[in-house]
């Protein structure tokens, strides 16, 4: 398509992360060796894995024990691992009897050398989890006195273990981590950029700017260390009073009019913590949403899209999700009465509980309609023009579908075709992520999100910088018919579009705004 943006999948920064044939082959190899060693009655079903994995950990941390306990490490990261592996290993759990009388070493020996597909997502994801625990502690030692400086921890203070795989994993395995100091303090290393959550709160001073002093939002302290981020690890903080609680929604309305404009949209409940009277964003880089042209968002046949936001589409008041398996599920970012209390949803807590959003429904549509104001003030007398110019210099993450889509995919194929080699389940992954298209554009990016998936990763594409039309973005397939989605537009909030936002909100939780 003339005039389309170019996408560019994150790949990892540093060379060799992803492992090489040969590199996977030696690992399973060395599993396998272990798994053929003699075992004790007492092995579990998954101690002839954690014995090799352990052991691979330790050594690819190399010679870092005056920075980090790096026994204790190992440990972590090897059952961060295993966990991993937990759905790969239920692909061949028809064929692991675990009340047998065939020890599970000679079952994960059989297992191993004849299901190519599985051994080798087994080892890579064994791999890029052993380099990005020591990406972490290597980013640690080189930004030793900023992270003093920031967050107050001395560069004598080392490493005594790391928690991985908070959230899902992205760039080559890597995942979000936090980081625990011998000292007691943590904080949270995230291995991709900072320059669109710096600019996200840089939108976000401008706004408030013309806001009243209480209507204003906290963010996570950060040390920008160019290809990751340190920041605070910000823990739940209950409210001290009802105002408090009526503080923490107004400034909801504000995070939801600021999502608005920036379209931001994986804001669930895990990405913001309430932090007493404030909602803290901790994950605000992943900018626009699939949204299936004439078809349900789960739906892979859906054209690839981006939504041009209202608040609906934002996914953080109370929504019904359509599952792949068809049913309707109820989701929030913020605790709701409509949303299972098994739910990962953030609210304010008062007298030990959380207090729901549709309680302080009014208090957070006036906060939405004075930040709302405040965006069409600033376009009405100064224009976005130079905050927004910046954006395509920043390289926001884009989510072309729902990762529950890739999840659900990944599973099933892998699953069907564990046997088969890893060109054949490429392949698979391909033809289904492509569907019915046929579109050239639509075929790259289809193998751009099998290669990913392969990896263990969730797709996440970015513009290439300069990409950006005016912040257009036009259809990303040939078949598409309709207009382009504009990214970030003030004019959505004119008086008269506030308004439409703001009945959509009172739908959704209820008030008179």
């Amino acid at each position: 398509m003339k005039n389309s943006p170019k996408f560019d999948l994150h790949a990892p920064t540093n060379s060799g992360v992803v492992p090489y044939a040969t590199e996977w082959h030696i690992v399973v190899k060395q599993m396998i060796s272990a798994v053929s060693h003699p075992e004790t009655p007492e092995d579990t079903p998954l101690a002839p894995l954690r014995r090799p994995a352990l052991r691979i950990i330790h050594d690819t941390l190399g010679e870092y024990d005056t920075f980090a306990d790096k026994e204790q490490i190992s440990k972590s990261v090897t059952a961060a691992v295993l966990s991993r592996w937990i759905d790969l290993i239920a692909f061949a759990g028809g064929r692991l009897d675990t009340g047998g009388s065939s020890r599970p070493a000679r079952q994960w020996l059989y297992i191993l050398t004849n299901n190519h597909g599985l051994a080798r997502a087994m080892s890579i994801r064994l791999l890029l989890a052993a380099r990005a625990a020591r990406d972490v502690i290597f980013h640690r030692v080189a930004l030793a006195h900023h992270l003093e400086d920031t967050f107050g921890i001395s560069a004598r203070d080392t490493i005594r273990d790391i928690t991985i795989g908070l959230g899902d994993a992205h760039y080559g395995g890597k995942t979000v981590t936090r980081v625990h100091f011998k000292s007691g303090k943590t904080i949270i290393y995230k291995p991709r950029p900072g320059s669109s959550a710096i600019w996200f709160k840089r939108v976000h001073d401008a706004v408030v700017a013309l806001l009243p002093d209480r209507l204003s939002l906290k963010f996570p302290s950060m040390v920008d260390g160019g290809n990751h981020v340190w920041e605070d690890d910000i823990s739940v903080e209950g409210c001290g009073s009802r105002n408090e609680v009526q503080l923490f929604y107004e400034r909801a309305g504000l995070l939801l009019a600021l999502c608005r404009l920036c379209r931001s949209t994986d804001l669930h409940g895990e990405n913001i913590v309430a932090s007493g009277g404030y909602p803290v964003p901790i994950d605000t880089e992943a900018f626009a949403s699939p949204a299936g042209y004439g078809a349900a968002r789960h739906d892979p046949n859906a054209n690839l899209w981006f939504a041009a936001t209202a608040v609906s589409d934002l996914d953080i008041l109370p929504h019904d999700v359509r599952t792949c398996d068809g049913l309707l599920r109820r989701e929030s970012s913020f605790a709701s009465r409509s949303v299972s209390s098994s739910e990962t949803v953030c609210g304010p807590i008062f007298d030990g509980r959380q207090i729901p959003v549709e309680d302080f429904a009014d208090t957070l549509v006036k906060g939405f309609r004075l930040a709302s104001h405040a965006i069409w003030a600033r376009q009405i007398r100064d224009g976005w023009a130079d905050i927004f110019s910046d954006l395509r210099y920043c390289q926001p993450r884009i989510l072309l579908r729902p990762t529950q889509l890739y999840a659900s995919l990944g599973r099933e194929v892998l699953g069907t075709f564990v046997e088969c080699s890893h060109t054949q389940i490429e392949m698979e992954l391909v033809t289904r992520l492509l569907a019915s298209s046929n579109s050239q554009e639509s075929a790259a990016i289809a193998r751009a999100e099998a290669r990913s998936m392969l990896l263990g990763d969730v797709p996440t594409f970015t513009l290439r910088t300069g990409t950006l039309d005016r912040l257009i973005l036009k259809p990303i397939t040939d078949t598409l018919q309709g207009p382009s989605a504009t990214l970030c537009d003030p004019r959505d909030f004119s008086p008269p579009e506030t308004q439409r936002e703001v009945s959509l909100i009172q739908k959704s939780i209820g008030g008179r705004g």
